[in-house]
């Protein structure tokens, strides 16, 4: 039942997260029509800029906070405290983000960064802020986070279908992502209202100490450089192109970027779907291993014929 409960779902995560990916690809050629491809590398530099605060509003979450639920997930009472704990610093790391914003909006180091840019990096940091989709990922709920996030992108696309109309409007493009954001951390919040019944009693242990801000920044550290390195090697790439080419060739870059994102973030997918369970089984050698094989070795041996698949495709081509 364990083994079918992970494969539903990682299935489920896997559709709506490429739909995910997919909605927005399908909507780029009209964008591109309306407001042209030198605006959309603005909107571009913009979401890279958006990534890099995610990095730091998320730390190491994804990893330390997922195995701390893990472990109480069955006690109520210690899993509303650990919810509240993470609030509390997740709100910190959003002021350094805030701050980041404001510095940036003196300098206003990139062409074409008005103040509707700025107030959309501001409410972006607002919802980026309430989505607790590691504390979902704990609790083997990817599949709903995953549905939520696509309503987002779908209500995001509707809004750019009725609202944008020239190259002025890509400012709004950028509202409109930033709200879509917003709108899912209110979907998570209250999916996990719902599941708990927060009261506000819940939050009068809420503790925003200077000293254990500290200590979980020391304690997620390492993850938090991992995950640094890993999304500056996928964000920087326009930065460096914005700084010798146009806003143009940054546009047509990224879009060729999507889509090999699609195929790197299948694989991000399995392994949140399967972590919890990993840091379930991780003290037991013999029953680790049986994990690896059933789970694992499947996603290694699939990767890797594709892999081989469009070698040979573009050998023959």
């Amino acid at each position: 039942m364990k083994q079918n409960k992970i494969y539903y779902s990682f299935i489920g995560s896997a559709f709506f997260q490429i739909l995910n990916f997919i909605l927005p690809l399908i909507i780029i050629p009209f964008v591109l029509k309306k407001i042209g491809v030198e605006k959309y590398g603005i909107i571009v530099i913009f979401q890279a800029t958006t990534n890099y605060l995610g990095l730091l509003i998320d730390y190491s979450f994804n990893i330390v906070q997922v195995r701390s639920i893990v472990g109480v997930v069955n006690d109520i009472k210690t899993t509303k405290k650990q919810l509240v704990d993470a609030l509390a610093f997740r709100l910190y790391l959003s002021l350094l983000a805030c701050i980041f914003v404001f510095i940036l909006a003196l300098i206003n180091p990139f062409d074409g960064f008005t103040h509707k840019l700025y107030l959309a990096f501001f409410i972006w940091i607002i919802g980026q802020c309430i989505i607790f989709s590691w504390f979902l990922q704990a609790i083997n709920s990817l599949v709903i986070y995953s549905i939520l996030s696509f309503i987002s992108k779908l209500l995001y696309a509707i809004q750019i279908w009725l609202f944008v109309n020239n190259s002025a409007d890509y400012e709004n493009i950028c509202l409109f992502w930033a709200t879509s954001n917003f709108l899912l951390g209110l979907g998570i919040i209250f999916y996990i209202q719902k599941l708990y019944k927060f009261t506000f009693s819940d939050f009068n242990s809420i503790n925003f100490n200077l000293l254990k801000f500290k200590n979980s920044l020391i304690e997620g550290k390492d993850v938090f450089v991992s995950n640094s390195l890993n999304g500056i090697s996928i964000n920087t790439n326009v930065f460096i192109l914005n700084l010798f080419v146009g806003h143009e060739i940054v546009g047509q870059y990224s879009i060729i970027e999507k889509l090999g994102l699609i195929v790197k973030h299948f694989i991000t997918v399995f392994h949140q779907v399967t972590f919890p369970n990993f840091c379930k089984v991780i003290d037991d050698k013999q029953i680790l291993k049986k994990f690896i094989i059933k789970n694992h070795l499947p996603l290694i041996i699939f990767t890797f014929t594709i892999g081989v698949g469009v070698f040979f495709c573009q050998i023959r081509s």
